[in-house]
């Protein structure tokens, strides 16, 4: 199987996406991926490992993702919330992995540059995986 990305759920020690985590994959090219994930339990965080390739074999070099930077719910007795703002955050990861918490009732969207086929193919675990 090749595919650019894979994920380990943490609270099952399986791989895959945990329960109740969506993910969509909206650009795939040879140094960027873009995926949103997106939690549709109301109680529940999850975390998940998000690994380059199936085998390890691409490295991730950094990611961006949108953080919100409006105010919420602003003034006590406003009639209506602000409008929501966002600033884009960059973060410089040269791994085969990275963990991605998602709070109840949310979705990020994630721009992943990547390196193709820079590591040698591997059947390696995430870390909290044993078997």
């Amino acid at each position: 199987l090749h595919a650019p990305l894979r994920s380990s759920a943490r609270e099952t020690t399986r791989p895959g996406l945990p329960q109740g985590v969506s993910a969509l994959v909206e650009k795939v090219e040879a140094e960027l991926l873009e995926v949103i994930l997106v939690n549709t339990s109301a109680i529940h965080s999850r975390q998940l490992t998000v690994q380059a390739g199936t085998l390890r074999e691409h490295q991730f070099t950094d990611l961006t993702f949108d953080v919100i930077s409006s105010d919420y719910p602003d003034i006590v007795g406003s009639y209506s919330a602000p409008p929501t703002s966002f600033r884009k955050e960059n973060i410089r990861i040269d791994d085969v992995d990275f963990e991605v918490d998602l709070p109840a009732g949310t979705q990020i969207r994630l721009r992943i540059g990547q390196e193709r086929c820079v590591n040698d193919p591997s059947y390696r675990q995430p870390d909290f995986i044993t078997t």
